[in-house]
Formats: structure tokens, sequence, C-alpha cells
């Protein structure tokens, strides 16, 4: 008998993967939506150079969060405590 036709012992029930697949459906509906919506924006060049900015100041943030993930992960390797 193949594994997959095995019946799941009584009591040892899984966890369903989505919980609420309408919810869900609905949410990914909208991410497209709005992903969409903001490639659609980009062709306007007023509009892109709006997004542009925005985009650069979340790259900044995230470039800073790096580092500092880095730097920490490189001080604890060598043993030696971050300054507090």
């Amino acid at each position: 008998m193949s594994r997959v036709s095995w019946r799941p012992l009584p009591g040892l029930e899984r966890p369903a993967l989505v919980a609420a697949p309408g919810r869900d459906a609905v949410l990914c509906a909208v991410a497209v939506a709005l992903t969409a919506s903001v490639f659609a924006a980009v062709g306007d060049h007023g509009t892109l150079t709006s997004i542009q900015r925005l985009d650069d100041a979340w790259q900044r943030l995230m470039w800073w969060h790096l580092a500092a993930f880095t730097a920490a992960v490189v001080l604890s390797s060598s043993g030696r405590r971050a300054p507090s």
C-alpha cells in the first residue's frame, strides 16, 4: 500500500495550511491589484520620480539594517562585545 493512501491515525490531525482560504484569496487579489497599479503609475514620468524617491529611501533604510546586522554577526563571532 502506498503512503499516499494511508489514513492518518486518530487524534493526529494536521493543521490546515491555509486557515482562511477566502481571506487569503482576497489579500492576494489586493496585492496583485496594488502591484499592477504601481506598474501602471510608473509609466507616467512625474509619478515615477515620486516612486523612485520612496524606493531610494526604503533602500537606504534597508542598507543600514543590513549593515547593523552584519556588524553584529561579525562582532559576535569575533568574541568582542558591541558598544552599548
